[in-house]
């Protein structure tokens, strides 16, 4: 906690806390923007403005005083004072003087700020600059701040009452981006400049070359290289031969001729992301049906590929199109979007989902090997939203796509910093890039990504009559040739192997939202993946027995969040049956909820299926099916599925859950997404799980004298109840004797000898 931001905040509340414009702020040491806009608010209070909302616009801004040693208000110099100890600048005293130590504070900050020969003052420039949560030190790229520094310094009395100061901390940013068309709009004489880059804008922009002498347009030049990954070397005003190399090379980068003249085509590509609208594109996307008209239109009209969906009933590929669209002499790139048009959809677990449905898809439409599918991300997403949510999402894409054989290569749809940051992790080859959207946080100051295919830079309509048809029009790289032609045979493309990926993703936002739940208390966040995983069939007076009640607040939290989702499949990675994840989950969960009386645990386990099929081995016997007890048992434990209540499918459930409870047991720091991924990927738990379990006995009869006992014990009394009481009713099994409970432990051990 900082002491003189706390102190700041107990000034604001107290100050200002019969004024029903003001909203009292957090008094926890912290700067956050809850304390930036009560001093904002404060200080709209002091000045007059007509209704305080803690935001700095133009009103604040036309009606803030300049503060300096020369202002007797003392509340307007404690705001000042307070917005640098919030910033990081120590004013020597929060008095509500402006002395030395806040007029040099203020210096300090016009320094940061690019500004020379700095005099202390705080005009309403510098005020709205404070009152933000922009950082001037630097936090990134040296040269990238040098480039803030010498915007702000030239144009900020320009663009500094719209959009603010530009930070100064070496990172990228929207201002930064609209900073600088500021600066060309009045390096291009437009009286009124407004950071929006349109017709007039482009229709000003020079022409620059070798020896042009237009100086602070060059420099804007330099500075449009630099944000675009093509280094200048400096920022001088001189256009050189060193400077006409690097524009070729950045013109050949964006496939525009590579003749070193920086004209408007150039400058466009520089300053906005979707550079000159009217330049010629050779690919499209859309999401109309390609007609016969409409393909030669498009061929017609230069295009040579174009995007469509591979999903959506209204918008994706229609039967026969395909074969309409080569004929045609085009080609054609898969998309897939079934939303991702906000941040919620992208989870772990729906990365997997989206996997599976485009290889199906992909497949249906016969798709071939190694064919580039581009998963959406279209809205406007932030750099943390980036790792919080779209390389989660990819990852888990990445894996099953890559569990399922990888016959489909991973492209990217979004905007430039999230196609870059994907494609850095190494989750996709090539980016469709939605730079049309020039307004997007993730296109304002970045480069296009280095593997870009695909390039989207306006929505136009072309042809006429039935050939008329709207699309995006995209510039191409190359480095996605698209695909002209496909199987006619459809291969079924669900392995699994993506399945099991599918459940392991779904398994994680789960246990996610437990953590939340439960202010990241592992154990219990285990506990409650486990009460959702069962709760379906293994809830009731039984199972609250012998594992304990499930949270049902925390099964619709996440029938809510997760939109009522489905519960996955997973199969055994050796024998490819398919694990009964209720009665897996509700075993684990009584394991690690009875620490103390395993002997009840037993019941939700092997032991209470080998209960069960007590029962049905002496019914199949009275019923002559076999001729003996024990040759019941052989047949029916460890059965195909719906021939007994001891399948094999009960037996795996069984044995793996007990075991996966132990590795739960031993550590509560691990999360059950860890364990559970560990024990069904580790040859050494899984291809081992019957010897391991045995462990446990110490012998395999021990393990046979452990059913007898658990099959016809009397003590303790409370398990023998809950067995006899409820639990056998609960299942209707048939009474047994004791020389058939040890023909039937005979069984049971002799089955898993065989497994060992």
């Amino acid at each position: 906690m900082d002491q003189m931001v706390h102190a700041v905040q107990g000034w604001l509340n107290d100050t200002y806390e019969n004024n029903s414009n003001f909203t009292p702020v957090a008094e926890d040491g912290i700067t956050g923007w809850g304390t930036i806009r009560g001093l904002i608010t404060a200080l709209q209070i002091e000045i007059g403005v007509s209704a305080p909302n803690g935001s700095f616009g133009p009103q604040t801004f036309s009606l803030c005083p300049t503060i300096s040693e020369l202002s007797t208000n003392i509340n307007l110099v404690k705001i000042v004072q307070g917005a640098l100890f919030c910033k990081g600048y120590n004013p020597t005293g929060f008095t509500g003087t402006y002395g030395n130590g806040t007029k040099a504070a203020i210096e300090s900050f016009q320094s940061d700020a690019g500004f020379e020969n700095p005099d202390g003052v705080t005009t309403p420039l510098f005020m709205k600059a404070l009152l933000t949560m922009d950082a001037f030190v630097n936090l990134g790229d040296s040269e990238l701040r040098t480039i803030q520094q010498n915007l702000n310094r030239k144009y900020g009395i320009v663009f500094g009452p719209d959009i603010g100061l530009v930070p100064c901390d070496g990172l990228r940013s929207r201002t930064l981006a609209k900073a600088l068309i500021y600066g060309v709009q009045v390096e291009e004489g437009i009286p009124v400049p407004n950071g929006t880059f349109g017709p007039q804008t482009l229709s000003l922009l020079p022409t620059l070359s070798e020896g042009s002498t237009k100086a602070d347009f060059i420099k804007l030049l330099r500075y449009g290289l630099f944000l675009n990954n093509f280094y200048p070397y400096y920022f001088t005003g001189v256009f050189d031969a060193a400077l006409k190399g690097i524009v070729k090379n950045f013109q050949s980068f964006v496939k525009l001729t590579a003749d070193g003249i920086a004209g408007k085509q150039t400058l466009a590509s520089l300053f906005i992301s979707y550079g000159d609208k009217n330049r010629a594109g050779t690919a499209c996307d859309c999401v109309t049906t390609i007609t016969p008209a409409r393909a030669q239109t498009l061929f017609s009209s230069g295009y040579r590929i174009i995007g469509r969906y591979i999903v959506g009933d209204w918008k994706k590929i229609k039967p026969g199109e395909l074969e309409t669209i080569f004929n045609a002499g085009l080609k054609v790139f898969p998309i897939y979007q079934s939303s991702g048009s906000s941040v919620n959809y992208f989870t772990a677990y729906q990365g997997a989902r989206d996997a599976v449905a485009a290889k199906n898809a992909a497949s249906s439409y016969g798709f071939k090997t190694n064919a580039i599918i581009y998963f959406a991300v279209d809205f406007d997403c932030s750099d943390g939203q980036v790792t919080s949510n779209i390389l989660p999402y990819f990852r888990a894409l990445s894996n099953t796509m890559v569990s399922g054989g990888a016959k489909y290569k991973i492209g990217i749809y979004g905007p430039r910093n999230v196609c870059t940051r994907v494609s850095n992790e190494g989750l996709a080859v090539t980016s469709f890039v939605s730079d049309m959207s020039s307004g997007f946080s993730g296109n304002m100051g970045y480069p296009l990504p280095s593997n870009w295919a695909f390039d989207q830079i306006t929505t136009i309509s072309v042809g006429s009559g039935d050939g008329l048809i709207e699309i995006d029009k995209n510039i191409a790289s190359g480095r996605d040739p698209a695909v002209n032609e496909v199987d006619t045979g459809y291969e079924p493309p669900l392995s699994k192997e993506m399945q099991n990926e599918v459940f392991i993703s779904h398994l994680q936002d789960i246990h996610q939202l437990a953590m939340d739940y439960t202010n990241n208390d592992i154990y219990m966040a285990n506990q409650k993946t486990l009460h959702y995983l069962r709760h379906v069939n293994y809830d009731g007076l039984l199972w609250d027995t012998v594992a304990g009640n499930t949270d049902d607040n925390f099964i619709n939290h996440v029938k809510t969040t997760m939109n009522n989702p489905p519960l996955e499949t997973f199969y055994d990675p050796e024998t490819g049956i398919e694990i009964d994840i209720p009665h897996w989950a509700a075993t684990a969960n009584s394991y690690t909820y009875l620490l103390d009386d395993v002997v009840w645990a037993e019941l939700s386990g092997a032991i209470g299926d080998l209960i069960t099929c007590a029962g049905d081995s002496v019914k199949a016997y009275n019923n002559g099916l076999y001729p003996s007890v024990y040759l019941a048992a052989k047949a029916l434990i460890n059965s195909e599925v719906g021939i007994s209540t001891f399948s094999n499918s009960d037996l795996l459930s069984d044995i793996d859950a007990y075991l996966v409870s132990v590795m739960m047991n031993s550590n509560y720091s691990r999360k059950l997404p860890e364990i559970f991924k560990t024990y069904y990927t580790d040859i050494n738990h899984y291809k081992n799980r019957f010897a391991n379990f045995t462990l446990r006995y110490g012998h395999l009869n021990q393990l046979e004298e452990n059913a007898y006992y658990l099959l016809t014990t009397e003590i303790p009394l409370a398990y023998a109840n809950v067995r006899d009481l409820i639990f056998k009713p609960a299942f209707n099994v048939v009474n047994y004797s004791n020389s058939q409970a040890a023909e039937i432990a005979q069984a049971y051990r002799e089955i898993i000898e065989s497994k060992i």
